[in-house]
This record gives structure tokens, sequence and C-alpha cells, in this order.
């Protein structure tokens, strides 16, 4: 993680990246899964998407 954070300034993004977890920032949100485009599409037709987090 310390080489990707130091390949960011290298190119000079400005990205804050937290690695601890939402409970241990005090944020009250639920983190969500990306589901990509085609899930996304299904999801809209109404096909449920199950998703497993590991």
């Amino acid at each position: 993680m310390k080489k990707e954070i130091g390949n960011l300034k290298v190119e000079n993004i400005d990205k804050r990246i937290d690695p601890r977890t939402f409970e241990e920032q005090g944020r009250e949100e639920l983190p969500q899964v990306h589901l990509g485009t085609k899930s996304y599409q299904m999801e809209k037709k109404g096909i449920e998407i199950i998703t497993e987090k590991s």
C-alpha cells in the first residue's frame, strides 16, 4: 500500500487512502459492494444479484 501511495505522489494525484474500516473511522454508513456495469444493468431489469464479501 505504501508503494501505491508513493506512486500517487509521484503522479501528483491528490487522493487520500484510509485502510481503516468505516467503524474505526467513526463513520456510520455501511460499506457497499461495487456491482459493475453488467450486474447493475441486470439489477435494473429486476434480476436479483447475490454478492458475497469474503
